[in-house]
């Protein structure tokens, strides 16, 4: 019993803290949020993101943008990046937007005019999925590699259908390693998984 008053009197701090930050408007409002071990990060209608810690649960930082509402917001796994999409159809990526005062985005366009329905981490490669049944793939580089060349991006396949779920996995077993990233659109009968094999030796 102790346990659940604990539990809400919690959740009251974090709806306090969360309330404040949209205290002075009202025309701006949440429309998604995702959270870590460490963030609660809400996406809004002005395009902005806003990110909380969660323990102790406090405001830290505005991330603005100017393409659009916000309709899915993602934390990567390390909790080091971000990644967004707008109501135009396109995917934002900040990196290092936790620690620090990073303030950019890398804009990627392969679902532009779409409704992206659909985003997921995996490692350091972000899949999504759209209402038309694109899915595309994201891979992250590291900070010399990017320096040289830009981030790669590439569309994966089409499906017949709206894209409603990315799942991620990374199951381990005595003969191999399997690494899958399964896409589920709303036929029943489409249901795919894209899965990589590889075998130690």
């Amino acid at each position: 019993m102790n346990k659940k008053e604990v539990l809400v009197e919690y959740i009251c701090k974090i709806n306090s803290v969360i309330k404040q930050s949209l205290h002075h408007t009202q025309r701006i409002r949440f429309t998604c949020f995702d959270l870590s071990v460490n963030y609660i990060v809400f996406g809004a209608t002005s395009g902005g993101i806003y990110i909380f810690n969660r323990e102790p649960c406090k405001f830290i930082k505005l991330i603005p943008n100017k393409e659009g509402s916000v309709t899915n917001v993602v934390i990567s796994p390390d909790q080091k990046n971000i990644a967004l999409s707008t109501s135009k159809g396109l995917i934002l990526v900040s990196e290092n937007c936790f620690c620090d005062n990073n303030l950019q985005y890398q804009i990627y366009t392969q679902h532009e005019g779409n409704i992206i329905t659909a985003m997921k981490w995996y490692s350091n490669d972000l899949y999504s999925g759209d209402n038309i049944g694109q899915i595309s793939v994201i891979s992250l580089t590291p900070l010399l590699t990017k320096a040289l060349f830009q981030t790669p991006s590439a569309t994966l396949m089409r499906l017949d259908s709206s894209i409603v779920q990315a799942c991620a996995e990374n199951s381990m077993n005595y003969a191999h390693d399997s690494e899958a990233v399964e896409i589920v659109s709303d036929s029943q009968a489409a249901l795919r998984a894209l899965q990589a094999v590889r075998f130690d030796s």
